[in-house]
This record gives C-alpha cells, sequence and structure tokens, in this order.
C-alpha cells in the first residue's frame, strides 16, 4: 500500500511538469540530492570509479525491472483473492507496464550518473525529477513522459491493487 500511495504523489509534480507550471518536482530537489551525493563519492579516493560503478549498478537494477516486467517475474509471489480471472489478468498488465516504466527510469538515472563519473561532473548526474524532464526535453518529449508518467501511474495502481485483492502464496 506505501508503493502505492508513493507512486500516486508523483502525479501532481508529473503532471505539473508536463502542463509547465511549478512544483516540487520542478525544483529539483532529488537532483540536488543526487548530485551532492555524487560529488561526495567523486571526492574520494577511486570516486570516479566507484560512481561509474553506482551508475552501472542502477543500470542493472533498471534492466532487471524491465525483464521482470516483461517476463511477469515480479507476480510470481501472489494470487488474486476476490477478483475474476479478467480482472487479475488487467492487474498483472497493469504491474507489467508499471514494471517496465520503472526500469526506464531507472536506467535514465544509471546512465547520467555514468556520465557524471566518466566526465567527473556532478552535474550531469539527476535524481527521477531530473530524468523525466530530460525526457521531457527530447523530440516527441511530452509522449515519451506521458508514456513514463502513465507506466509510474500504473505501477502505484497495481501496487494498490496488490495490498486491496491479492495475498501471499504459501
Amino acid at each position: 500500500m506505501c508503493s502505492a500511495v508513493s507512486y500516486g504523489l508523483l502525479v501532481r509534480p508529473t503532471y505539473r511538469i508536463l502542463a509547465g507550471g511549478p512544483g516540487k518536482a520542478h525544483n529539483g530537489a532529488q537532483t540536488t540530492q543526487t548530485q551532492h551525493s555524487v560529488a561526495k563519492v567523486l571526492s574520494m579516493p577511486l570516486g570516479r570509479w566507484l560512481a561509474g560503478l553506482a551508475g552501472l549498478i542502477v543500470i542493472a537494477v533498471g534492466l532487471i525491472q524491465i525483464y521482470r516486467g516483461i517476463r511477469l517475474h515480479f507476480d510470481r509471489q501472489t494470487q488474486p483473492r476476490g477478483l475474476s480471472s479478467r480482472h487479475a489478468v488487467w492487474v498483472k498488465h497493469l504491474g507489467r507496464y508499471g514494471m517496465v516504466s520503472r526500469g526506464v527510469l531507472f536506467i535514465i538515472v544509471g546512465v547520467l550518473v555514468l556520465l557524471s563519473a566518466y566526465q567527473v561532473n556532478p552535474g550531469k548526474a539527476q535524481g527521477f525529477d531530473g530524468a523525466l524532464r530530460m525526457l521531457l526535453r527530447q523530440p516527441y518529449g511530452v509522449w515519451l513522459m506521458g508514456i513514463v508518467a502513465a507506466g509510474l501511474i500504473a505501477m502505484g495502481l497495481y501496487s494498490m491493487f496488490i495490498a486491496l485483492w491479492f495475498r501471499l502464496k504459501r
């Protein structure tokens, strides 16, 4: 349920980014925190390598999420309770779309951290808010952002449905 709430909280800032209005996501708090953390790591001995490793780990996490979403591995520990099989299939599709979208976002953040380590420039690192803004600046950015944002909403809905209508397998 916490995951559903956290994804639900992303709806308004994401909408504000799309609509162009001010919002918490526009302030870049997460990106600032990410850049600060990368700057700390880069100032350490072997910091460039450690930051690069962190970027690779974030990319790997994103790839695993995409793989799990495509292969429906995220769904192995739950079973529907009180849902028709048709509705359960729709909930699984929400989860699949959400996992893939979240994986894409992790990969973007990881690539930006890796780029930051390569260029020894903590300003290149971005958090999720910066990754979403970067998507928005691309050709067809509104569409890309909308697809990923809808996926994050789908993940929140999936998490809510899991909390309400699914239970752990024994």
